[in-house]
């Protein structure tokens, strides 16, 4: 992973290079997070468990979102006149 593929994966989960929660959810030191935003090699465990993170945060958005309300039922005429 390079660092631009690095930092479009953490812009994308709404994650700062440099914040606590991004080092915790990876991990490492909010350091290693600095090193990699600027150009240190990202290593693979790294890389691997960004990939898995964008690929399950679309999933769960859409299973977070409230269905659609179902259709009110229509009149049978059975209403009182």
């Amino acid at each position: 992973m390079t660092t631009k593929q690095y930092l479009a994966a953490l812009k994308k989960l709404g994650l700062r290079p440099s914040g606590k929660a991004t080092a915790a959810a990876l991990g490492v030191s909010v350091r290693q997070l600095q090193y990699y935003a600027a150009g240190a090699p990202v290593p693979e465990p790294i890389a691997i468990i960004l990939r898995m993170l964008r690929q399950a945060t679309p999933r769960a958005h859409r299973a977070s979102t409230p269905a659609a309300p179902a259709a009110a039922p229509a009149s049978s005429g059975d209403a009182p006149e």
